[in-house]
């Protein structure tokens, strides 16, 4: 039999400027990283060499003393191994910075057709659009909750996830408000709200699909609707305990629109499963 490939991982960069915790990342092609906060700080950042620099940037100095302290306290040998497998990494600061939220940002999404269009989302209860060669704010939905998760569908519908258990939709080409909200129809004349009884933890649309939508739920549960319908099409359980992130794959079948497509789930059992949609 063949000998099994054998995996080698290296360390190529290091991207510095954040003073919080990162809590969430999103990528675009092979350079593009976008990156958010617990403080509510945006950073964009290029690895094309943009951005590069031999030199530790000022916003890493909170790092630095973190790094010391843990020194002192006899931990030198834990941070002399970090920094072996750091070297000859390139370091990278932000090419831009923004002061997206007032709270934690909890997502960050490209636009799936636009590169210069970003979404974050947040605690502070708002989810917003931004220009990045604009750096600047272009459409906020603000809505009543922690917005706990969220996803951009390949049309123009945004899907919101609270720990409400509510799922909220709004159509990005309408700015027609409800309730006085900030939430606007994802159907003319229609607001989706649909309930899912727990903590929502992930949210994703069908690739090709744009009425097909699934959500996670801390009880375990995924459902998946299709906006057209009042109630979810299919509540499965997907895990023992709090089910936590999901995404779709590439559909076995090619990427039209008649496919099957994996849905896979992650959860607090340890588990991971994949599902199939049609």
């Amino acid at each position: 039999s063949a000998a099994a490939t054998a995996v080698v991982m290296r360390p190529v960069s290091v991207l510095v400027g954040h003073e919080n915790s990162v809590e969430c990342v999103a990528v675009r092609g092979k350079q593009q990283v976008l990156s958010g906060d617990w403080s509510g700080m945006l950073c964009f950042w290029k690895l094309d060499g943009e951005g590069e620099t031999p030199s530790t940037p000022a916003s890493s100095i909170a790092t630095q003393k973190r790094k010391k302290r843990k020194m002192d306290e006899g931990q030198d040998g834990e941070e002399e191994g970090s920094a072996a497998a750091q070297a000859g990494a390139s370091t990278h600061i932000p090419v831009s910075v923004l002061k997206a939220h007032s709270q934690c940002v909890s997502g960050v999404e490209w636009h799936p057709a636009d590169a210069s269009r970003v979404f974050t989302s947040s605690w502070d209860h708002s989810i917003k659009a931004w220009d990045l060669e604009r750096q600047d704010c272009v459409q906020t939905l603000n809505g009543s909750k922690v917005v706990t998760s969220f996803a951009v569908s390949v049309g123009s519908l945004l899907a919101a996830g609270h720990p409400d258990g509510r799922l909220r939709v709004w159509d990005l080409r309408s700015s027609t408000t409800e309730d006085g909200v900030g939430a606007t129809p994802a159907a003319p004349g229609k607001r989706v709200l649909a309930g899912c009884g727990s903590w929502i933890s992930g949210v994703a649309w069908h690739p090709r699909r744009e009425n097909v939508l699934a959500a996670l739920t801390h009880d375990g549960l995924l459902r998946v609707w299709d906006l057209r319908a009042t109630k979810p099409l299919h509540t499965l359980t997907a895990h023992e305990g709090k089910a936590l992130t999901l995404c779709f794959g590439r559909s076995a079948g090619g990427e039209e629109e008649g496919g099957t497509w994996p849905l896979f789930t992650g959860g607090a059992d340890g588990v991971l499963r994949r599902f199939e949609i049609q």
